[in-house]
């Protein structure tokens, strides 16, 4: 299994303002799953999505807003459903490994994605 990750720095200017992110994948069909890292700046909160390559749309971005809500980042993705995974407070459970762009991962259960550990 193939596991693209993208990271995504949400300025402080940009927080709480409705802009647009995007996030550029190029082709679906080139790994299984993306994994988006969005970090918040201003305190270093950080939000984990992950999605399947076939639910994405057949394009090269999906894209999302921020909103600050109770001091904590809260991610809405357009045209697609998804909650943050391995956070805790905004700041993950484990920290990813930063080797290449796309990894061979193997999976652990029915639909499960392993996390990425050092």
């Amino acid at each position: 299994m193939l596991i693209k990750e993208i990271q995504r720095n949400v300025p402080e200017e940009r927080e709480n303002q409705n802009d647009s992110f995007r996030v550029k994948y190029n082709d679906r069909k080139t790994f299984d799953v993306l994994k988006v890292i969005v970090t918040r700046i201003t305190n270093g909160e950080r939000q984990e999505f992950q999605f399947s390559s076939s639910e994405l749309p057949d394009k090269d971005s999906i894209y999302f807003t921020t909103a600050v809500l109770n001091n904590k980042l809260k991610v809405t993705w357009r045209g697609l459903n998804s909650t943050p995974i391995l956070t805790k407070g905004g700041i993950p459970l484990s920290s990813p490994e930063r080797r290449q762009t796309i990894q061979p991962k193997t999976p652990t259960g029915k639909n499960a994605f392993p996390s990425i550990s050092s």
